[in-house]
């Protein structure tokens, strides 16, 4: 591991200043609980650069910069090669930096991590993290103040996980450009743009059953232009239930459950079938023969 900056090991953790860059895979040990800290005299940034190989870490967190231009940031400085940063906590902590680059974020573990945003004095309610590809919650990841997940794409929840947006200034967040997905629960308000969209998978294992109903969302209040359906809701990952079933979506934007029944040119013939029968019997009683 290279490292162009200056660092302290005190017992449970490790405090990188300017710039700390490894070069393999867990350079750190996965036991690492990482806080990026600054100093309060100079301007100056502290970072976690991965530079395109992944690593876990056993929990992070950052004291609030006091300087004016102080930033504190986890990144991957390379654009071509995707790194992971896996932050498998046990005890609730809170990080105040950045994370950006061509990085994706896995948070597992029991305890909570919470991203509050406030990255410097000078703009700490104007900074965005960045960070360009996925982010899967198989535990816990609150939002406070004016944390965000503004770069993901996608934002996965995991059965039994939860993403906490209650703790934001506005007690809610806002979905652009995004997708969402997963089993698991959201606490607070969540705000879906058109541009946002809900990715409906199946928890590996389940089998859908005729008239099967899933309560999607608990909607408190929707625009008057509401758009489609497709704009806000995407089954992709569904097409195909077999036995001749489908998603119904007409009440997803009123109630916001979609549930499962026949498609319609199966339907027509399961009504269909009683008449078929009765035309039949009576045919064969015209002819003379006996029905039972």
């Amino acid at each position: 591991m290279t490292c162009s900056c200056t660092t302290k090991t005190p017992r449970g953790g490790l405090k990188p200043k300017a710039r700390l860059e490894p070069r393999a895979t867990n350079s750190l040990p996965s036991t690492t609980v990482l806080t990026d800290y600054s100093a309060n005299s100079v301007a100056e940034t502290t970072a976690l650069d991965l530079a395109e190989y992944n690593q876990t870490l056993a929990g992070l967190t950052s004291v609030i910069p006091t300087g004016a231009n102080d930033v504190v940031a986890v990144t991957n400085s390379s654009s071509t090669t995707l790194s992971t940063l896996t932050i498998n906590q046990s005890t609730a902590l809170t990080y105040f930096g950045r994370i950006t680059g061509n990085l994706a974020l896995v948070k597992p573990g029991n305890g909570t991590l919470t991203r509050a945003n406030t990255c410097n004095t000078t703009t700490p309610t104007a900074t965005t993290n960045t960070y360009t590809e996925k982010t899967t919650i198989s535990g816990t990841l609150a939002l406070s103040g004016t944390g965000n997940n503004d770069g993901t794409p996608w934002i996965q929840i995991d059965r039994g996980a939860v993403f906490s947006v209650s703790g934001r200034t506005t007690g809610s967040y806002t979905l652009t450009n995004k997708t969402l997905s997963g089993t698991g629960s959201v606490t607070g308000t969540l705000n879906l743009e058109r541009t946002g969209v809900i990715k409906v998978e199946l928890a590996s294992g389940y089998s859908v059953q005729w008239a099967d109903v899933f309560n999607l969302v608990d909607w408190t209040a929707l625009g008057a232009n509401t758009g489609k359906v497709s704009d806000y809701l995407d089954l992709s990952s569904l097409a195909d239930l077999g036995n001749g079933w489908y998603f119904s979506t007409d009440l997803f934007l009123t109630e916001g459950i979609i549930y499962v029944v026949p498609e319609p040119t199966r339907a027509v013939l399961f009504l269909l079938a009683p008449a078929s029968i009765t035309n039949r019997r009576r045919r064969t009683s015209h002819q003379g023969g006996v029905v039972s």
